[in-house]
């Protein structure tokens, strides 16, 4: 590449001819040129001397229709035409300059207005690319902030609702009072952040308020049941006591909430009085049994010392005293009429009175009643 060169415009301008006979001139190889990276030609300035000084031009491979046309009018005319038609030639050779400089130079400035159209959208392109990367960062700091928000009250409502606090409560309804809790620190945000301590005590009051209410309505249910199974005798079997309080419950889950812890226990004992009447009746026909066993079982005894008071006050010999078989007989005598005649339902003193008769028949002795007869 030459050490020198020029614009085609200068180039144009050395040689005292338009810009695009100058390009003619590049394109026919009169003129040496060569293209930029940029695309735009430059006029070696050894070969723009050449042309200056008439030297090295070389002939161009063929003369454009326009100028040979113009040759061919100039010699059939003559002179004084050819320089009219010369002039005429010239003015319309340099109007088709003017024009196509003309049209190139609205071509370029099309292509400038292109080009800052292409630029202002691009401007404008990158301008919206800005704002969207500020408007997803602020998304990101938003979201990260919100993000922290959550997680420091959910850690505070998790305090709250900690494993020493409202230990009453279920594990079911522990997870539905957090999840309430969640659902309401998810409504808010950052903005707040001033009110969210009692936002999360309210809310927290509000989830347990219902859960409290049910705790105690079960607790004076549950009291009504215990109190009603403490009332049932101990006698009870164990079949009785689990009916008992399969009862107790039934009948409870049909009493209005609002059930005064009263009217919860009556309506418990009325469930279960069935059983109890049943334990009770078996419970008094077993302590019968039992009297009359214990009344039988001392008869003997009591046999024995109304003997000797019999005979200490003269009303038996000694030597009847002193019949060990005979008394044995009158023993089971009495036993066996003992066994007859009570019911279990005897006071000690009425059994007493009894065995003193049945000795006193065995031996004929009137009884201190039968005596103010």
């Amino acid at each position: 590449m030459a050490s020198r060169s020029y614009s085609v415009r200068k180039a144009a301008q050395v040689l005292g001819v338009s810009v695009p006979t100058a390009k003619r001139m590049i394109d026919a190889e009169q003129l040496g040129a060569f293209e930029t990276p940029g695309g735009h030609l430059r006029v070696l300035a050894d070969s723009l001397e050449r042309v200056q000084q008439g030297r090295g031009l070389r002939p161009a491979p063929q003369v454009s229709s326009v100028l040979q046309n113009r040759r061919e009018r100039v010699e059939e005319l003559g002179l004084e035409a050819q320089e009219l038609r010369a002039t005429r030639e010239i003015r319309k050779l340099r109007q088709e300059d003017a024009g196509e400089r003309q049209q190139k130079q609205e071509e370029r400035q099309q292509r400038a207005r292109e080009a800052e159209q292409e630029a202002q959208r691009l401007e404008l392109e990158q301008q919206q690319l800005e704002i969207e990367e500020r408007e997803r960062e602020q998304q990101a700091r938003a979201q990260s902030a919100l993000s922290h928000f959550r997680q420091r009250w959910l850690a505070h409502a998790d305090k709250l609702l900690g494993p020493f606090t409202y230990i009453w409560l279920t594990a079911p309804q522990r997870k539905e009072v957090a999840e309430g809790l969640e659902a309401e620190i998810a409504k808010h945000g950052p903005d707040d952040e001033q009110r969210m301590q009692r936002i999360i005590e309210d809310a927290l009051a509000s989830l347990i308020a219902p859960l409290e209410a049910q705790r105690q309505i079960a607790r004076r249910r549950e009291q009504a049941v215990q109190h009603t199974m403490l009332s049932l005798s101990f006698r009870a079997t164990v079949s009785e006591r689990a009916r008992a309080e399969a009862l107790a419950r039934e009948v409870l889950k049909q009493m209005p909430l609002d059930a005064t812890p009263d009217e919860l226990l009556l309506k418990a004992q009325d469930a279960v009085a069935s059983i109890a009447h049943t334990v009770e009746d078996r419970e008094a026909r077993q302590k019968r049994e039992a009297n009359k066993r214990e009344f039988i079982g001392n008869a003997f005894l009591a046999v024995s010392i109304y003997r000797r008071e019999l005979e200490a006050e003269g009303n038996i010999s000694r030597q009847e005293s002193s019949d060990e078989e005979m008394w044995n007989s009158i023993k089971d005598d009495v036993r066996h009429q003992l066994s007859q005649k009570l019911t279990g339902d005897e006071s000690p003193e009425e059994v007493e009175g009894l065995i003193h008769d049945m000795v006193d028949d065995a031996f004929q002795l009137e009884s201190p009643d039968d005596d103010q007869d």
